[in-house]
């Protein structure tokens, strides 16, 4: 999927390919169950065709893909959906033809907006009901071990694991983004990776820090990203073990700098192509603590 990098909402993306719905504010009942969750929503409308669902907050955003425009008959939260990192959040159809996915978590990088798809199979309106169900990061965990523990840096706030300096003002080169990439999978564990997916031509260097990277396009065309993926953030910190590993591609790919105090903690990668055209490449920077 591209994305302009301008945009730094769903709602902009949505924006780049069809007209959505102004937001309209969700009834928030705050006497809701919720059972062992924090918060709670139902959503409740009218399909003919397939639509997508942007949730931020207290509001909601329909955009039609097929079919009519959808109608909203009662949605209501327990409670606004909140603008912080979540331990669980999950979408279930409770009635409804055809299938609910869940396209994207609410998280950081989107703004926490949650997005929805809604595609209805069936060539007359359904209802539907999708209750949406959350719980929020406490930190806690069985024992407090291995649990990745988010606070806010900056303003706005960015989300970020203690003692991670996720600054990239002093990057060089393109912001890459990608939807593979979910905050909410992320781990604390004593290892962690990042895998990278795209077409590279001639030569390029690829900059990591935390969980941010960045393409500086030495020679040829402009990098072509199909996804890449954190399994944590690159830890602000001196590791025994930095490796890169080349899964896919006909030209060399090198680890050029290791992460250190000295450059701010960020590992620099290079990709070369000598070959005429584009090349897909596949590649793994792991660590071990």
């Amino acid at each position: 999927m591209l994305r302009n990098l301008a945009c730094t909402s769903l709602l902009c993306l949505l924006a780049l390919t069809a007209v959505a719905q102004a937001p309209r504010p969700l009834r928030i009942q705050p006497d809701m169950a919720t059972g062992l969750d924090a918060g709670v929503c139902l959503l409740r409308l009218n399909l003919t065709g397939a639509a997508d669902i942007i949730l931020e907050g207290d509001k909601a955003v329909f955009r039609t893909r097929a079919g009519t425009a959808p109608i909203d008959v009662g949605s209501v939260c327990s409670s606004p959906i909140p603008r912080q990192p979540l331990d669980h959040f999950r979408v279930e159809r409770i009635r409804g033809k055809g299938r609910v996915l869940l396209v994207e978590n609410p998280a950081d990088r989107n703004q926490f907006q949650a997005w929805i798809r809604v595609d209805n199979d069936s060539p007359s309106a359904d209802a539907y009901e999708i209750r949406v169900t959350w719980r929020e990061n406490d930190g806690g965990g069985a024992n407090g071990q291995n649990e990745l523990r988010l606070t806010p840096r900056g303003n706005p706030p960015r989300w970020t694991p203690p003692g991670t300096d996720v600054s990239a003002g002093s990057l060089a080169g393109r912001p890459l983004s990608s939807y593979d990439n979910d905050p909410l999978r992320y781990d604390g564990g004593s290892s962690g990776t990042l895998e990278f997916r795209g077409q590279v031509d001639e030569v390029v260097e690829f900059l990591v820090r935390a969980d941010r990277l960045h393409v500086v396009l030495v020679s040829g065309q402009k990098v072509k990203l199909e996804r890449f993926r954190f399994s944590q953030p690159l830890p602000a910190e001196v590791m025994p073990t930095v490796a890169l590993e080349k899964k896919d591609g006909r030209g060399t790919v090198e680890l050029l700098e290791e992460p250190t105090a000295t450059n701010a903690f960020t590992a620099r990668i290079r990709v070369s192509d000598p070959q005429g055209g584009a090349d897909r490449y596949h590649w793994i920077l792991s660590w071990r603590r």
